[in-house]
């Protein structure tokens, strides 16, 4: 990339590895809902919570890793972030 100077934190800027498996982990999820639901068929869901999880907590540990390099703390809901249940609080959040 030109003007790129591979610094770890511009590759958690552009989107880390964490978050893209995330991304398609959860589009694989939504395309497949809309399928069950266009058939009236949702047995067939793919589970994709632990392997969402993972790769969460793959992405904290590489930001907390350049954060203690860097003298930074994360902040709070990057800490939590894979900790707890993926699923949004019943009463929001």
């Amino acid at each position: 990339d030109p003007g790129s100077d591979g610094s770890p934190w511009e590759e958690c800027a552009s989107g880390g590895v964490g978050s893209r498996v995330t991304y398609v982990l959860e589009d694989s999820y939504l395309s497949a809902l809309a399928t069950g639901l266009a058939e009236q068929h949702l047995d067939g869901l793919p589970d994709t919570q632990s392997d969402q999880r993972a790769a969460i907590i793959q992405g904290r540990t590489g930001l907390a890793v350049l954060a203690r390099r860097d003298a930074l703390d994360l902040p709070p809901d990057l800490q939590a972030a894979g900790r707890g249940e993926i699923a949004p609080a019943p009463t929001g959040s």
